[in-house]
């Protein structure tokens, strides 16, 4: 227990002593600093007041106040913060109270490009690394989500999954007035913040404490909203009611309050119609059951301590059958492999994640961060295969059963010190990461299957038994240092050391089949093995900023050593040895107008399980040996990106040419031996390229309510690929345009079309040429009517259409779904009536291709169901 005395007398000493500190006051200096253009008031702003003898620093609170003691006589007194002007004050202290009044701070970045619409507001500004939208310059619907004000931001984009880009580059995070919203869940934002409370939209390049002090030297993009100030400290949110056939139903409640201080989300969730909003299921195939409930809290206790929370869990059960018919190509024998899969699989998890910042003063600030995961998961699936090579002669039908139970537990703990220096010139910090993660999984495996060899047979059963347990555990230290020589040029450094060590144990057990219940070792499957890496980076590099020109250069080295221990072989050992440059480049013609450039490498470590050959008792027909020679892939990664963006009328325009080539590729050389087992080894290939080129371009009209936007994706891959020893190419090349034309007449009408093609093509040559093309149209059509007496009338279409797949996988899609609802109670109830896939035409498809084998595979899907539901909202 004595160390839990220590710890006690050490966080007393640390956190609680400094709050009983005291000087009694001579003379006082005050005053607040603000923005000379906004004239909103600058916090953390830091103060340095003094004289010859003596010197002090402070910094300004959340209304950029500040208030110290000070002697009498002259002091000097300078105020800074990063992307303004220093302010230098002399100051002769006499009086009791010495009170400077509002002191203005002038923006590094002084041309912000911005256009006022007449008797509008603000609709953009631009600045070096940040783009400001106005939220009420886009009409959205009454009672709207975030996702639909989103979709009216030119360059902005949403995939299905959830993920957003900003012209071309991922977006990571969502944060609200500066705070975090359920960590980096983007989805739990689009879905659960109104539309109506948000004031401004800012697209932010960030780096790392805008100084390059971090965990890396990559800049990040993140989207912060602000909260209008009419709608804080109010409730927002709704709650939701529906049923309808089949049994179908949904439930949910979303809660928002928003303040200065305090933020609190609550939302919880259950249905079994794969998630749908809005008609777009969050699942795509088979029929599931979700639930979920989360807690976001963040709270700034005093301007030097803030706290946010989120606890989120999350069940979801669900049921899918799949038909799968696979070719194999370029293989001896060739064949026909089909199979039909039934699996039932619940989930449940829980995310817990602590974050602590703590701003000692002006010049030192620590943030700490404690997270904890758990999930839970149960796995059924049965299977009917039948797989047969015609030209040997061998044909093999069996069924297999497999049931798995799994568990995994991470807990990681991460600490991070800065320290500004010479009146924030530069910076200092310091991170360690450590963490550790437990699986436990038990599965349970039958298969029976019969070989046919010309006029024989050979039956075989297996009923095996295999629990696999693994520990991981890792810590991590990070030190980063930069300084700011003058407005243009900086230097930084980063030296990262980490460790990662790793257990574990598989076993296996075969089941008697007289007794069905004692088991006995099979230690030719047994898989037991530990791992670590080592691994050690020092990037030098340096920053050059100027209003017209941005530009980085690093240099990285990286040493790495890996080691796999395994139980049944010897030791697989690789060590690595790297130096490689990273260069980023970006000329902007007018703040909203920029052309970046970027060179970097990626060197990732090989996974443990290509280096020793792993049994896979689950498919005996599928055989993976290791490599213990293999060699880290290393990754060139080229980008040119070209931005523009028109402030006063939103047209955007976006390019970006992607090229990569990765030497020494790790990939799978394949072949069937005489049983007609597939057998994979792991090797290294060189000369693997991919070229990527996507544009977007976006334009509104009718003061913004039609917009029109255009898009085009081509990708190009070129990569090495070993079958059955011969060595061989795969190209493919895949194009997708698409269209959109949305319009928007608040409270009248909403429009929303699309039209997307996608034509990919594939060639693998490996002595012969094998073809595939496929071709898929997606046609899609919202139209939603706002009607007398508070009706709302929708209809929306989509049209689905592939070709070029195996017979009977070509067909085409028509989905269409419709409601009808009312609203009440001066628009905070609405009820409706829906129907989802009203022609019961709903389907999945999908076909994956590889140097051995072409498959297709259809998957359950839901299909027609009616729903009435209740949606109450919270205003």
């Amino acid at each position: 227990m004595k160390w839990i005395s220590f710890a006690t007398a050490l966080f007393i000493i640390l956190y609680i002593t400094p709050l009983f500190a005291q000087v009694r006051p001579t003379y006082v200096i005050k005053g607040q600093v603000k923005d000379s253009i906004t004239r909103k008031p600058i916090a953390e702003g830091l103060i340095v007041i003094s004289n010859a003898r003596s010197s002090k620093n402070l910094s300004t609170d959340k209304n950029g106040s500040f208030s110290a003691t000070s002697q009498p006589g002259n002091m000097t007194i300078v105020i800074s913060q990063y992307g303004y002007h220093n302010k230098y004050l002399q100051v002769l202290v006499r009086d009791s109270i010495t009170d400077l009044g509002i002191i203005q701070l002038r923006s590094l970045s002084i041309n912000l490009n911005e256009f006022t619409v007449k008797g509008q507001p603000v609709i953009a500004k631009v600045s070096k690394d940040t783009t400001e939208f106005n939220s009420s310059s886009f009409e959205v619907n009454e009672n709207a989500l975030l996702e639909e004000l989103l979709k009216n931001l030119p360059g902005l984009e949403i995939s299905s999954d959830g993920s957003i880009s900003y012209n071309g580059e991922k977006i990571e995070k969502i944060l609200i007035d500066g705070q975090e919203y359920f960590g980096s869940n983007i989805l739990m934002a689009l879905k659960n913040i109104s539309a109506d409370l948000i004031d401004k939209l800012q697209i932010i390049t960030s780096d790392n404490q805008g100084m390059g002090v971090g965990n890396n030297i990559e800049k990040v993009k993140v989207l912060n909203l602000t909260i209008k100030e009419s709608q804080r400290d109010k409730f927002s949110g709704n709650i939701q009611l529906g049923y309808g056939s089949s049994d179908k139903y949904i439930g949910s409640l979303t809660l928002n309050r928003f303040s200065s201080q305090k933020q609190l989300s609550i939302i919880a969730n259950m249905d079994n119609i794969n998630g749908i909003q809005d008609g777009k299921p969050k699942i795509s195939s088979g029929f599931n059951k979700s639930s979920e409930i989360g807690l976001n809290y963040n709270y700034i206790i005093n301007p030097k301590n803030n706290l946010s929370t989120n606890v989120l869990y999350s069940g979801l059960s669900g049921y899918n059958t799949s038909a799968t018919r696979r070719e194999f190509i370029n293989t001896t024998p060739s064949g026909l492999s089909l199979q039909n899969n039934e699996t039932n699989a619940n989930t449940k998890s829980i995310n817990i994640d602590i974050k602590h910042q703590l701003k000692m003063d002006s010049l030192n600030q620590v943030t700490q961060r404690i997270s904890f995961k758990n999930t839970n998961r149960t796995t059924t699936n049965s299977s009917n295969y039948s797989n047969q090579f015609p030209s040997s002669s061998i044909d093999i039908t069996g069924r297999a059963y497999n049931k798995s139970l799994s568990n995994n537990t991470s807990i990681s703990y991460s600490n991070e010190f800065i320290h500004r220096i010479n009146n924030s010139k530069g910076a200092f910090s310091q991170t360690i990461n450590a963490g550790i993660n437990n699986s436990r999984d038990k599965m349970d495996y039958l298969s029976d299957y019969k070989q046919k060899y010309d006029d024989s047979t050979v039956s075989t059963l297996l009923d095996n038994y295999n629990p696999i347990s693994g520990r991981t555990t890792n810590i991590s230290g990070i030190t980063g240092l930069a300084y700011l020589f003058n407005s243009t040029l900086s230097l930084f450094g980063l030296n990262s050391i980490s460790y990662i060590s790793s257990i574990d144990k598989n076993q296996v057990y075969a089941r008697d089949p007289v007794t069905q219940g004692k088991m006995s070792l099979i230690d030719s499957l047994n898989n037991d093995w530990n791992y670590k890496l080592i691994q050690n980076s020092l990037t030098m590099g340096l920053n050059v900023r100027s209003k017209k020109f941005d530009g980085s250069i690093y240099a990285n080295w990286q040493i790495r050593q890996q080691e796999v221990l395994p139980t049944n072989s010897s030791v697989a050992e690789i060590n690595w040895n790297y130096i490689y440059p990273r260069i980023d480049l970006t000329y902007r013609f007018k703040p909203s107008s920029t052309l970046a450039y970027s060179l970097y490498y990626d060197a990732a470590a090989i996974s443990p399980a290509l280096l020793i050959t792993t049994r896979n008792f689950q498919n005996p027909l599928i055989v993976q040996s290791g490599n213990s020679a293999l060699k880290n892939p290393i990754k060139r990664n080229m980008t040119v990106r070209f931005s523009n963006l028109n402030p006063k009328t939103l047209s955007n325009f976006s390019s970006t040419v992607m090229f990569s080539n990765t030497n020494q590729k790790i990939v799978q050389n394949t072949f069937f031996d005489s049983l007609g087992r597939q057998i994979l080894t792991p090797i290294n290939l060189d000369h693997s390229r991919m070229l990527s080129w996507g544009t977007t371009y976006s334009k509104p009209f009718f003061k913004r309510r039609l917009a029109i936007n255009l898009s085009n994706n081509v990708l190009y891959a070129n990569d090495p690929v070993s079958v059955s020893g011969i060595l061989g190419t795969s190209e493919s090349l895949s194009i997708t345009p698409r269209v959109s034309i949305n319009y928007t007449k608040k409270e009248l009408i909403d429009i929303q079309s699309s039209f997307s093609a996608n034509r990919t093509y594939s060639t693998y040559n490996l002595g012969t040429v094998t073809k595939n093309e496929v071709t898929s149209f997606n046609m899609n059509l919202e139209v939603t009517g706002y009607l007398p007496l508070g009706f709302i009338a929708g209809v929306k279409y989509n049209k689905v259409v592939t070709s070029g797949l195996s017979a009977g996988f070509n067909r085409s899609v028509d989905l269409l779904n419709v409601f009808l609802s009312k609203r009440l109670l001066k628009n905070k109830m609405e009820i409706k009536a829906q129907g989802f896939d009203i022609l019961n035409n709903n389907n999945s498809f999908s076909r994956t291709f590889t140097p051995t084998y072409f498959e297709d595979t259809q998957s359950t899907v839901l299909q027609r169901f009616f729903m009435g539901s209740i949606v109450y909202y919270i205003k």
